[in-house]
């Protein structure tokens, strides 16, 4: 679920250091620290992979990969965990990341109630999509 994957990258600091004579300039090492809770924050999941295989054509295909987004999640910070309220989500509707038949679709709660927004119409909604593609959420006060 989306708590895993965020528990993963935020427990599990991606090192890119290179020793030796021949390392590239770039080297650098991946972390996260809160200093201070945002009021917002925005969990983009990443659900591409990039086709180099013979048959493909080098561009990034969507995965399909049920990761529902939770009403509540909890990210370390100063002096315990911080609590966000799920608040919106973004959805990706089509099978690459080229322009070509691509759309996208917002869920904003509002008053406690969900409504979908897809370009010009607006509509409430009791089920919000499990495939974000960013998902927004807001600080819940202690």
């Amino acid at each position: 679920n989306m708590q895993d994957r965020l528990d993963a990258f935020l427990n599990n600091p991606l090192d890119y250091r290179c020793e030796g004579d021949n390392c590239p300039s770039n080297s650098s090492i991946q972390h996260f620290n809160m200093l201070r809770p945002s009021p917002f924050l925005l969990v983009d999941l990443i659900f591409y992979q990039q086709d180099f295989s013979a048959a493909g054509d080098g561009r990034k295909r969507k995965l399909n990969s049920n990761c529902a987004p939770l009403d509540t999640i909890h990210i370390p910070g100063p002096g315990g965990y911080t609590r966000y309220h799920l608040a919106g989500v973004v959805v990706h509707i089509g099978t690459t990341t080229s322009s070509a038949g691509n759309h996208y679709v917002s869920y904003i709660k509002r008053n406690n109630k969900w409504y979908r927004i897809n370009d010009s119409i607006v509509a409430e909604t009791t089920q919000i999509s499990n495939q974000p593609y960013v998902s927004l959420y807001k600080l819940q006060p202690q």
